[in-house]
């Protein structure tokens, strides 16, 4: 097969033609990958939007002392106390409220990973 470089034409062995066919599924499999990547950004950022990063950190910590706490009321909970001492919430309506978003989080977290796995 012939093709053209820097304005010449040139003979391509097979061997030659596969490896510039392979190189083209590459690209495009690279690109497929990078549209994934930047849908699941997307969707996260759009699950994340009205938080702070300092805010989606203590994620983590808010579930836990919440959970904590529907076990055993008598937990500590030094950050959800925090909260409420400055909020005026309700604890054990705070403490629904966490696990209930925490789980809703989670669920769209991880839909918009299985859509990235795909």
């Amino acid at each position: 097969m012939k093709k053209v470089v820097d304005g010449n034409v040139v003979e391509m062995s097979p061997l030659e033609i596969e490896e510039r066919q392979q190189e083209v599924e590459s690209f495009k499999a690279e690109g497929s990958r990078l549209k994934v990547l930047r849908e699941f950004i997307s969707e996260v950022r759009f699950i994340t939007e009205n938080y702070t990063q300092a805010e989606i950190d203590t994620f983590p910590v808010q579930e836990q002392e919440a959970k904590a706490y529907v076990a055993d009321n008598t937990s500590p909970t030094p950050m959800i106390d925090a909260i409420i001492s400055e909020s005026g919430e309700d604890k054990d309506e705070l403490v629904n409220r966490i696990i209930t978003k925490s789980n809703a989080f989670r669920t769209a977290v991880g839909k918009a990973l299985g859509k990235k796995r795909k």
